[in-house]
Formats: C-alpha cells, structure tokens, sequence
C-alpha cells in the first residue's frame, strides 16, 4: 500500500503539494450518494453542476471519515485561445502564458495574524483574506503576460 501511495504522490501537481495535499488510503465502497435539482429555472444543469463541485464538495470532502468525494457532471471551465503571430511578435511562449495564467489564478489558504498559539503578549489579532480563483472572464483578460522593466537610473 505505501509503494502506491508513493507512486500517486509524484504524480500530484506541484500546488497540491505546495498546500500540504498528499494521498491517503480509503475503502473504494460508496457510502451514500444524492441527487440535486434546481428549484430555480435560472439554474441551468452546468450552473448546479458548478455549485456543487465548488461550495458543497470540498464541504463533505472535509468531514470527519470521508476518504474521497466524486462527482458525476462538470464545471465550468475557460479555454484559452492563443494567437501564435502574437506570442512570437511579443516573444512569449506557450509555457510563459500557462505560467502567467497559473501564477495569477491561485488559490491559497488563508487564516490570522496573531491566533493561538500565540506569543506571550500577543494583543492584536488580523483575519488575512484574499481573492479566490478567478470568477469572470475580465480577471483573464486582465492576465499580464509580459511587464517591460523601468530602471530608477539611466545605463552606463
């Protein structure tokens, strides 16, 4: 069992790793499985699909004695369209826009400055927060792929 365990950890993205995500060992019986239909005709099967894989998944993914969550359906997701002339013109790869695109979107955790356990003394206490993945489709296009350095003193 560790020897897998050890096989699927390399193949884990580096931002699970970086966030302390590691596999685990679970029994592969279903324990319970459900059904959502939207009450509001505005919701659409993909929008309901989207809520639950990003508001109520992770929720029970996290409870005590659950050892994997699946869902049946899919989220949204954005494909982006590259203009080679463009890349090559700006002298930008395929790889430097992913790498942009990765590095902006990020999810990372969040908690507080100053929380138990704390220092002797410690008085102040400051909540972090800070953007979630991104939601529009202005947030991608608002991506910056290439930054032009300004120096504070003219070169020699």
């Amino acid at each position: 069992m560790q020897n897998r365990i050890t096989l699927v950890n390399l193949l884990l993205p580096a931002a699970v790793t970086q966030q302390g995500g590691s596999p685990r060992p679970a029994l592969t019986s279903c324990c319970s499985s459900g059904c959502s239909l939207p009450s509001d005709p505005s919701i659409d099967a993909v929008r309901l699909s989207d809520i639950i894989a990003s508001q109520i998944q992770p929720v029970i993914a996290h409870l005590n004695g659950v050892g994997n969550t699946f869902m049946l359906g899919s989220e949204y997701a954005l494909r982006i369209w590259l203009d080679p002339d463009k890349l090559q013109g700006y002298g930008l790869s395929t790889t430097q826009v992913l790498n942009a695109v990765t590095v902006q979107n990020t999810q990372f955790a969040t908690g507080a400055l100053g929380s138990d356990p704390a220092v002797k003394g410690q008085v102040f206490t400051v909540i972090v927060s800070g953007d979630s993945l991104f939601s529009s489709l202005q947030q991608f296009r608002d991506i910056i792929l290439l930054q032009q350095r300004r120096y504070s003193r003219p070169p020699q």
